[in-house]
């Protein structure tokens, strides 16, 4: 991707968004289990294990040439310190696990925010995946 002169100088791509998730979008019946799903397909493809994630997330933002923006439209840095917590392994590893068909799941308080700035990365990279978390048929005809 070649930047035109002013993203050149910015050091980013203005015209490449990515709208972090919103509460609403979180809390929708099957978000966590498609979003699981899909970082379960992401991890055996990567061959990423729990050990990985967190450096895997920095590296991924890092590297993204675009920017984030809230709700109302205001650039916003994603605060990647959530993931810097003790045995932050093992809450790769537990929170990346299929979801069995029609099982709803709950987001906990303590991970809401882990989980926004996760599902953000990934729907900086694969925003056509991304579009369908949570998402189901008004009817089955």
């Amino acid at each position: 991707m070649e930047f035109c002169r002013e993203c050149l100088i910015a050091a980013y791509c203005k015209r490449l968004v990515t709208p972090i998730f919103v509460d609403d979008e979180l809390k929708r019946p099957f978000f966590q289990s498609d979003l699981k799903a899909f970082l379960v397909r992401y991890t055996y493809t990567h061959g990423l294990p729990p050990s990985e994630w967190h450096e895997h997330l920095v590296d991924l933002n890092r590297d993204y040439r675009g920017w984030y923006k809230s709700g109302d439209g205001r650039e916003v840095l994603l605060r990647l310190s959530v993931f810097e917590i003790p045995h932050i392994r093992e809450w790769f590893r537990d929170y990346i696990q299929i979801v069995p068909n029609g099982v709803e799941t709950r987001l906990r308080g303590e991970s809401k925010e882990r989980v926004r700035v996760l599902a953000t990365i990934m729907r900086a990279y694969y925003p056509e995946e991304a579009m369908m978390w949570g998402v189901r048929a008004a009817n089955d005809n």
